[in-house]
């Protein structure tokens, strides 16, 4: 029987991460194409894979998410799988407010992941 998942679990939170990463600052100063590149290839992918409920829970039996992560990030996931057609585009990217409330979905996502990361300390690992 194939393994569930061809990647490693730490690939697949890098590859989650990532997408999370995708409304940067940097991201937002590239030119139209290579900020649609990003944006479309990454969500397109990503919607699928990454945020998938059996991804999600695997993330989540790692350690890495929690439920709270999970509900925010579904909602994301929705939304990735929804764009409509007049959103698909660098300039609409960057203005409309469909965009925006992606961008603010996945910096809870992050911030939340942050919180949880600075409550893990060293005595979580032992020797």
């Amino acid at each position: 029987m194939a393994e569930p998942f061809s990647r490693s679990i730490h690939d697949q939170l890098a590859d989650f991460e990532e997408l999370l990463a995708t409304f940067s600052t940097k991201h937002m100063q590239l030119s139209d194409e290579e900020l649609e590149c990003i944006v479309f290839e990454h969500f397109d992918v990503g919607a699928y894979s990454d945020f998938s409920l059996t991804a999600l829970d695997r993330l989540k039996s790692g350690g890495y998410i929690d439920d709270e992560i999970i509900r925010v990030a579904l909602k994301l996931r929705h939304l990735m799988l929804h764009v409509p057609d007049a959103e698909q585009e660098a300039a609409r990217v960057r203005t409309s407010k469909y965009w925006r409330r992606m961008a603010m979905l996945c910096r809870a996502i992050s911030s939340r992941k942050e919180k949880m990361s600075k409550s893990v300390t060293t005595e979580d690992f032992p020797e």
